[in-house]
């Protein structure tokens, strides 16, 4: 399985194309949004596409790293896909694809960010 973490911040101008292209993949995958606590509208664009969601709830900004851990923290799958909110996967089944191969290549590989 595939675990596709997307941190997010106010990304309601992007975010649905993202999840609609990795919601089309067809293989083994879980698709989890890390969201530095939104007030745009992304978390509820978000829930359309997975119950798996995690909302930052700290006084500061929560940074871009941060919000790619907590989702990782998460994670269930064998391989790790770190995406931006902003990220648009054209053929995800051939990109997947290709993403397994390289893993499956490189043993030592910890994780791939697109």
């Amino acid at each position: 399985m595939i675990s596709i973490i997307i941190p997010t911040k106010n990304e309601k101008l992007t975010i649905e194309k993202t999840l609609e292209g990795v919601s089309k993949y067809t293989g083994s995958k879980e698709i989890i949004v890390s969201d530095g606590n939104s007030n745009d509208g992304t978390i509820e664009i978000a829930k359309g596409y997975t119950e798996k969601i995690i909302i930052y709830q700290g006084e500061k900004r929560q940074n871009i790293s941060q919000g790619r851990n907590a989702g990782a923290k998460i994670a269930q799958g064998e391989y790790f896909v770190f995406m931006d909110a902003d990220t648009s996967i054209i053929n995800p089944d051939d990109f997947f694809k290709k993403v397994i191969s390289f893993f499956d290549k490189n043993k030592n590989l910890g994780a791939i960010t697109v």
